[in-house]
């Protein structure tokens, strides 16, 4: 009864089409309304590792996190624009990398980190504003992955061994799903789906943009070993093929505009710039008009409901 009295009052309600992978949105929106600090966003053939419960809790102002990383370089974008996260994870094979990554990077041996290279440094934990867990036994892969290397297989880093936490290199983009995934209060307006494109390109053209954004509010996000094992639904891979197009042709060059955009003014605040963004995407062929109409409906939803929006304070 709750649900159906916000639905009736909810603009997003008469733009966001039926049966698509977007309509999470509204659980989104149910959830930030009801005072959640923390949304898990996961899918239905995940399932939780009962040794690898989840373990994080909203920060307070002065935690720190042990994470891991790559020493940032120099032009260190121009070599390796995208971060793999599954060669330090533990990948079992190579070449091995996740579902939106720019498949003209794969065999970029820039971008081929082993868990070696990685060095370990402390950051407030308030910075991760964004968690993904890896899952084992059916890993979020691409249909050229799935058509072609070998499957299932367990990523062999875990939390039971101390498994590290990895954060992406400053600067560089790494796709995350919608699959097992955590988001903090200052990530929550990020949690919006695009519903103008396939749900399998949906959730990785949400992570793209929201890695730019949060930037911009000194925040990043990380990997965590796998906290769930993947059963996968039955899927046709040829399918999959034309569903994930878009991420086959446009990942690389969706990560070069976004590491490049820059908002228009430089004390815009986030909601203008999500809103900035959404009309670049658009413009270049990424989401459709209806795309604009929902997140336009999901910003104004947002602030009616009382969410509170971080600060910019990165760069601008």
């Amino acid at each position: 009864k709750k649900q159906e009295s916000l639905f009736k009052s909810l603009e997003l309600a008469n733009v966001i089409p039926w049966n698509h992978f977007g309509r999470k949105t509204f659980g989104y929106l149910f959830a930030i309304a009801h005072g959640a600090r923390l949304v898990w966003d996961f899918d239905d053939d995940n399932m939780l590792l009962a040794s690898n419960p989840v373990r994080i809790q909203e920060p307070s102002h002065d935690d720190e996190t042990l994470v891991y990383s790559i020493p940032t370089l120099p032009g260190q974008y121009d070599s390796c624009p995208a971060f793999n996260p599954y060669p330090p994870m533990g990948a079992p094979s190579l070449p091995c990398w996740p579902r939106g990554f720019p498949l003209e990077q794969i065999r970029n041996e820039a971008c081929q980190f082993s868990a070696s290279s990685l060095s370990s440094t402390r950051v407030r934990t308030k910075s991760i504003a964004i968690y993904q867990s890896l899952a084992n036994h059916d890993p979020d892969v691409d249909a050229i992955y799935r058509l072609t290397q070998q499957l299932p297989f367990d990523f062999s880093i875990n939390l039971d061994d101390g498994g590290q936490i990895v954060v992406p290199p400053a600067n560089s983009f790494a796709p995350f799903n919608a699959q097992s995934t955590l988001f903090t209060y200052d990530a929550l307006f990020l949690l919006l789906l695009p519903v103008s494109v396939h749900g399998r390109v949906s959730d990785i053209w949400r992570s793209y943009c929201a890695q730019r954004l949060l930037r911009d509010a000194n925040r990043t996000i990380a990997f965590t070993p796998p906290q769930v094992v993947q059963h996968r639904n039955r899927h046709s891979y040829l399918a999959d093929i034309d569903s994930e197009f878009d991420l086959y042709k446009k990942s690389g060059q969706l990560v070069k505009f976004l590491h490049e955009w820059e908002p228009r003014h430089k004390d815009d605040p986030l909601p203008s710039r999500l809103e900035q963004v959404y009309f670049e995407l658009y413009k270049r062929d990424y989401i459709e008009v209806q795309d604009i109409k929902v997140m336009q409906a999901w910003i104004q939803q947002l602030a009616d409901i009382g969410y509170q929006f971080p600060a910019v304070v990165g760069r601008s």
